[in-house]
């Protein structure tokens, strides 16, 4: 009896021994089968991850492939993001260049159907900006297919999407050069680019406040970018393209008002848009503009303008009477005018 009770004490201790194992066996088991089913599981994570990069980047090169033929057809198509309100109703007066009239102030109001105003996070920290812009108010073009039409032949149209001239005369040159040697607002793709100085950004209103514009009002805007120190460049320029006293860019003819002129701005003032309020920063505008001769090459070599003629030009609803004279313009008269066709 007493070997018995050793051999059942035995079996106890055996048992107590064998279950921890097969506990622990089970747990091994269920581990390595979790594991296994994790690792399928992974793995059809990857290769569905695979089959839809796959599957996107032939949708990207579809896509791509089908731009390619429609712009070898059509061309590309931009929506403008906005447009711009400014001083000048047409090209009379607009500045060449806005860097030489820094008074010139504008506000690019975004179309906010596209634009939200997170786009212009950040934006703030910078002191210029590039304006990618379409040269939407030329007359040339049309006046060429015209003129093309009439005479029966192959209208320049087929041939290009925007008729144009292959060499076009410089304001400062007197004869014609390469279009591509210019600046010129008639080229086979109306954009033009300028650098504008950033006044402020408006979040609630999703616009800019720029200075220095070279822009005619409403025009339609592609694209801002921020200028930034690489874009400074060392360059070299033809003699025609720099002004006659070297190293002054910004100087120009000197401008004076007569007491009329004086009267009749203050007059006006009331009517200002882009200056309301800021009468001073006008007259700058007006001395910046017409110190650089706004007058075409036309008029400039016409008999009229040596016998002091005077011209007009529109600045944010204010019409100018202005005669060149030797080495100065005089404003001799103001008139409030309303001719602004902003796309606001």
């Amino acid at each position: 009896m007493f070997g018995a009770s050793i051999s059942s004490q035995h079996r106890y201790t055996l048992l107590a021994a064998v279950v921890p194992v097969v506990a622990l066996l089970t747990w091994v088991r269920r581990l390595r089968r979790s594991l296994a089913e994790t690792t399928d599981a992974l793995e059809k994570q990857s290769r569905l991850r695979a089959e839809e990069r796959r599957g996107r980047t032939a949708a990207e090169k579809a896509l791509k492939d089908n731009g390619k033929k429609v712009a070898a057809v059509g061309g590309f198509c931009f929506t403008p993001i906005g447009y711009v309100s400014t001083p000048f109703p047409d090209r009379r007066g607009t500045p060449r260049q806005g860097t030489v009239a820094p008074s010139v102030e504008a506000t690019l109001l975004f179309d906010r159907k596209r634009i939200q105003a997170e786009t212009l996070d950040s934006l703030s920290g910078f002191s210029h900006v590039w304006v990618i812009f379409v040269f939407h108010d030329n007359t040339m073009g049309a006046r060429k297919l015209k003129a093309t039409e009439k005479k029966g032949r192959k209208s320049q149209e087929e041939e290009s999407a925007y008729p144009f001239s292959a060499k076009v005369t410089p304001p400062r040159l007197g004869r014609k050069v390469g279009v591509f040697s210019t600046r010129s607002p008639h080229r086979p793709c109306p954009i033009g680019l300028s650098v504008c100085s950033l006044l402020e950004v408006n979040g609630q209103t999703v616009s800019l406040r720029l200075g220095g514009v070279d822009l005619c009002n409403g025009t339609p805007i592609l694209d801002i970018k921020p200028y930034i120190p690489y874009d400074s460049v060392e360059c070299s320029v033809p003699d025609w393209v720099m002004p006659p006293v070297k190293g002054d860019l910004t100087s120009g003819l000197v401008v004076e008002f007569s007491d009329e002129a004086l009267v009749s701005l203050r007059a006006s003032a009331h009517v200002l848009q882009i200056y309301a309020g800021r009468e001073e920063t006008f007259l700058n505008c007006i001395r910046e503009v017409l110190s650089q001769d706004p007058r075409s090459v036309l008029l400039k070599n016409t008999e009229k303008s040596i016998t002091q003629a005077p011209f007009n030009l529109t600045i944010d609803n204010v019409e100018l009477t202005f005669e060149a004279q030797e080495n100065r313009m005089l404003v001799t008269g103001a008139r409030i005018t309303n001719c602004r066709t902003s796309k606001e």
